[in-house]
C-alpha cells in the first residue's frame, strides 16, 4: 500500500484535531490557538486565538472539536470548561464543573457537550444554554475516553476500573457495563453507521463489538504499543490505531491501519512520540497527532 505523508508545522503542542471537509484540518494548540491547514500542501490557512475566560486558555489540558469543526471545547485544571466558536474564538458557554475534567466530547450534532470528570462521573450539558442535562456515574477515578454513537443516542465511557460503560444519552441511564477487559481501555470509537464499537487500551488489543447486541465479534492483535486512539474510515472498512510506549509518551511509536474484514494490519507508520489523537477526513485521508513533533496527514495513493 502506497501512502503519502504531509507534515503540518503546528509550532506548538497539539491537543485535538478535526477535519473540516476533505481539504482542511483544524488543530487545537497550546495557548488557546486554533490553526487551520490545507491537507494537501500543509500550508497554514488561518489562526484564531480563543477568548480568555476565567481560566487562561493556555491552562487547559483537555480539548475537543465538534464533528463539523464549528465548536471547540476545553477543560482546565481549575475545573472550568469552556466552549468556543472556532471561526471567531468567541466563548459560547462557560461551566464550572464540580471536579477536574479528564476527557471531553461533543455529540455528533454539536448540541450536547460531555465531560468525564475525576469525581467518577460523566456529565452532559446543552451547548446552546450551558444547562446541565445528565450526571452518570462511571465507577472509580477519571474517564480516559468518551465516544458518542453517530446518532448521538449512546455515549461510551471507559474508566480506570477497566470497565466500559454504554449510556443512553437522553435518559442518562446505563445500558450496559462491560467488565471483560483485563486492563484500562484508553480508546473508543463507533463505526460511521453505528453498528460497531472499537475499544482498545493497555493490553495492546483492539476489541470490536456489535452495538445492537453489545457482543464481542472480533479482536485485532498486534499493535506494537499501548493503544491510546482509534478511528474508523468513512466507509467503515478500515480502522486506524495509535498509542504510546508503556515506558513513556516521549518514545517513538507506531500508527497502524487495519482491514476490518480480515482483521489484518495493512500498513504501519512511525511517529516521533506517543500519539493520543487520530482521525479520518470525509474522503479517507487520515491524521496522527503526536505528543511531540509535527502532526501528519496521510493520503492513501493505492
Amino acid at each position: 500500500m502506497e501512502i503519502r505523508e504531509q507534515k503540518l508545522a503546528a509550532g506548538a503542542r497539539v491537543t485535538s484535531m478535526a477535519f473540516a471537509g476533505p481539504d482542511r484540518i483544524l488543530l487545537g494548540c497550546a495557548g488557546g490557538r486554533l490553526k487551520s491547514f490545507d491537507t494537501a500542501s500543509g500550508a497554514l490557512q488561518g489562526e484564531v486565538t480563543v477568548e480568555q475566560g476565567e481560566a487562561s486558555a493556555s491552562a487547559y489540558y483537555e480539548s475537543a472539536f465538534s464533528a463539523d469543526g464549528r465548536l471547540f471545547g476545553t477543560g482546565a485544571r481549575n475545573r472550568n470548561i469552556q466552549v468556543y466558536e472556532t471561526a471567531t474564538g468567541k466563548r459560547v458557554i462557560s461551566i464550572s464543573a464540580p471536579a477536574r475534567p479528564s476527557t471531553l466530547a461533543f455529540a455528533p450534532a454539536g448540541d450536547v457537550f460531555a465531560a468525564g470528570l475525576e469525581d467518577a462521573t460523566v456529565r452532559t450539558w446543552s451547548v446552546s444554554t450551558g444547562a446541565l442535562l445528565r450526571t452518570m456515574p462511571t465507577g472509580i477515578g477519571g474517564t480516559p475516553v468518551l465516544a458518542f454513537s453517530p446518532d448521538g443516542r449512546l455515549l461510551t465511557a471507559t474508566n480506570e476500573d477497566t470497565d466500559v460503560r454504554v449510556f443512553q444519552v437522553k435518559e442518562g441511564e446505563l445500558r450496559r457495563r462491560v467488565d471483560q477487559f483485563p486492563l484500562t481501555m484508553f480508546a473508543a470509537a463507533y463505526s460511521p453507521d453505528g453498528s460497531m464499537l472499537a475499544v482498545a487500551g493497555a493490553d495492546r488489543n483492539i476489541y470490536l463489538w456489535d452495538v445492537p447486541r453489545l457482543q464481542l465479534t472480533r479482536q485485532l492483535t498486534g499493535h506494537p504499543e499501548v493503544v491510546a486512539a482509534v478511528a474508523f474510515s468513512p466507509d467503515g472498512k478500515r480502522l486506524l490505531s495509535a498509542g504510546f510506549d508503556e515506558t513513556g509518551f516521549r518514545k517513538a511509536s507506531h500508527v497502524r491501519l487495519w482491514d476490518i474484514a480480515t482483521g489484518q494490519a495493512v500498513w504501519t507508520g512511525e511517529a516521533p512520540s506517543g500519539v493520543p489523537v487520530v482521525g479520518f477526513s470525509p474522503d479517507g485521508k487520515f491524521a496522527s497527532i503526536p505528543l511531540q513533533g509535527s502532526p501528519s496527514v496521510w493520503t492513501i495513493l493505492g
